[in-house]
């Protein structure tokens, strides 16, 4: 299992001259990683080199410091990481000093680059009180686990299932984008963020996942966010519960499944979640429920089901 190299990594917000948290140099990572494919593929085919990345971070800002450091290779280990010991599959993630995670920061949301949003580094205070009335009730009583009994399923490890999923659902005038980022926080239990952009749709055509920050920005309308945590029981059940951070209005998610890849040993590919909130039954009467009851819920099941596929 991949590991972060903490021992750098003080707790604290993106703004200039404040520590960046864990989930947010993920985040950086992740963002870069993906600006090095887009661009390296569509100017020559390939990834491009590090060398040539660290190059275009330093003319972009215009820097006075070494960034990535001989033919980029300290860009690279922040990126790709450096095994915990030669021939081990187990990674480490070295952190690069404070002022270079905020040049990397800067670079993405460079008005040209435009592969990262503001609110995307946000973090979002979550009461946990909840959460771990809820893993103590779950756990109370315990005496084996499922790996204790005979022929039980290996079960997840909670950093399988952290990262960012999203569902996109286009419609003939809108397309609908829900992002769920998952950043755990214990065993058993994580902070969840669910972002919910709506785009016009008489131009939300095509890959979303190909769209441009510049894109997305001239064609979002609608930003809601929701905030709250999830915690998981000994049989990988994931529990999410969510208040809409305008109105406060709740709702939740229930995990249906999810799919591990036979040659993935570190992340979970998807979820398919079930969502439950007040939308949910006042769109569709659930006051005629014993009038049309399979109706209803089979209507329910088509609206409120999502998978969301992993993208971080």
């Amino acid at each position: 299992m991949a590991e972060e190299d903490s021992s750098q990594v003080p707790r604290g917000a993106a703004d200039k001259g404040m520590s960046f948290s864990n989930w947010q140099i993920r985040r950086l990572r992740s963002r870069l990683r993906s600006y090095r494919e887009h661009q390296g593929l569509k100017q020559m085919g390939r990834p491009l080199p590090w060398k040539y990345l660290d190059s275009i971070i330093a003319k972009t800002l215009d820097l006075d410091f070494d960034l990535g450091g001989a033919n980029g290779e300290r860009l690279r280990q922040f990126i790709e990481g450096v095994p915990v010991a030669k021939g081990s599959r187990e990674k480490r993630f070295p952190v690069m000093e404070e002022h270079k995670l905020e040049a990397l920061r800067d670079f993405l949301m460079h008005r040209d680059i435009r592969f990262l949003a503001e609110h995307e580094l946000e973090e979002q205070p979550v009461n946990h009180q909840a959460a771990l009335s809820l893993l103590d009730y779950l756990h109370e009583g315990r005496d084996v686990g499922p790996g204790d009994r005979p022929n039980a399923p290996e079960r997840l490890a909670c950093e399988q299932i952290t990262g960012i999923y999203q569902n996109v659902k286009p419609g003939r005038d809108k397309l609908r984008c829900r992002r769920l980022s998952l950043n755990q926080l214990s065993e058993g239990m994580f902070e969840v963020l669910e972002v919910l952009e709506v785009y016009d749709g008489g131009e939300a055509a095509g890959d979303f996942a190909r769209w441009t920050e510049a894109k997305r920005q001239r064609l979002r309308r609608v930003t809601r966010k929701n905030v709250g945590w999830a915690v998981k029981n000994d049989n990988d059940c994931l529990f999410v519960f969510l208040k809409d951070s305008y109105d406060s209005s709740q709702a939740s998610y229930l995990v249906a499944a999810r799919h591990l890849p036979e040659d993935a040993e570190e992340a979970i590919a998807w979820l398919l979640l079930q969502r439950y909130g007040p939308a949910t039954y006042y769109r569709h009467g659930m006051e005629n429920l014993d009038r049309t009851k399979q109706q209803t819920l089979d209507r329910l099941d088509r609206a409120y089901l999502f998978r969301f596929d992993r993208v971080e």
